[in-house]
């Protein structure tokens, strides 16, 4: 992921599932997009 929007397309469960990827990180990362107004991706359909 290199941008913003690369990171937008990914949901939660996709980003836990990367390499050293864990709760905090993406606790983090909610907290930064929530300050932005933005949200990732939601669950895709299976």
């Amino acid at each position: 992921m290199n941008t913003v929007g690369d990171l937008l397309g990914h949901t939660e469960e996709e980003l836990l599932a990367t390499r050293n990827f864990g709760q905090t990180s993406l606790t983090e990362i909610r907290a930064k997009l929530d300050t932005l107004g933005l949200k990732l991706a939601t669950k895709r359909g299976g």
